[in-house]
């Protein structure tokens, strides 16, 4: 069964001398809040995020809500194993798919036809399974127009849906989507919804990063708060709604 476990996790990242330890200073208080700005010897960091500790189960449906700059995307990088933290730990148990609307991870200049068969190769798929693979993931995605298109040249709605069918169709237990359901149609996004109710694993792992409660409050059974790389909420998704709702949703 699918599971994330984080141990007082930090993540930093250094500001390079760019002309003075004081106008780095300034820039990080200016840009993070308070806080996230900490020095070592001459060297500045942004402390993006800090002791995080968290167990995220089998079947966990996790809303990830915070403010502009709160860690967000960090938080998920981290979840999803694409970002090491800094210190502390993160074990990951299932095969994860991180689905940002940049189309991170993927090739830019490959077609996403060639994505989806490389990706099937890496996972172990024979040529009858990729052949079955592919369809899937056209009949699902709806992107049978855009399947010679190189990825650079596909919209973040597009990206959404190639990502959403990669996960669905190449056996991740791991979801892990960063504020990319509103670029996709309604409709596609009432369809991925409904396959995550009714078709993805019951044991695996779905972390979202939105903010519109519509798409959140029937999907998701948990949700954490984060602001200043810190956890200051982690519960059931009713209750965390019923705290703090009015100030993360809209």
């Amino acid at each position: 069964m699918a599971s994330i476990t984080v141990t007082d996790a930090s993540v930093r990242f250094p500001l390079y001398d760019a002309w003075s330890r004081s106008f780095k200073r300034r820039f990080a208080r200016a840009t993070v809040g308070q806080g996230l700005a900490a020095a070592d010897g001459d060297k500045v960091y942004i402390e993006a995020l800090s002791n995080i500790t968290l167990a995220i189960s089998a079947g966990d449906r996790v809303a990830v809500l915070g403010g502009n700059g709160s860690g967000k995307t960090s938080l998920l990088r981290v979840l999803g194993g694409m970002l090491a933290p800094t210190s502390g730990s993160v074990n990951i148990d299932g095969q994860s798919a991180t689905i940002l609307d940049t189309g991170f991870g993927f090739d830019p200049s490959a077609s996403a036809y060639d994505t989806i068969v490389l990706r099937s190769i890496l996972a172990g798929k024979s040529q009858p399974e990729i052949r079955s693979v592919i369809e899937s993931i056209a009949a699902f995605s709806e992107l049978n127009s855009e399947l010679d298109s190189p990825i650079r040249n596909l919209t973040p709605g597009h990206i959404f849906r190639l990502g959403t069918g990669l996960a669905f169709f190449l056996g991740t237990d791991i979801v892990l989507y960063d504020e990319v359901f509103e670029a996709g149609s309604p409709d596609f996004v009432v369809k991925t919804k409904d396959h995550i109710l009714s078709d993805f694993p019951d044991a695996g792992i779905v972390i979202v990063v939105e903010r519109s409660r519509a798409i959140l409050e029937d999907l998701c059974n948990k949700a954490i708060i984060i602001e200043k790389g810190r956890i200051l909420d982690f519960d059931s998704f009713g209750s965390v709604m019923a705290r703090h709702g009015p100030a993360y949703t809209i």
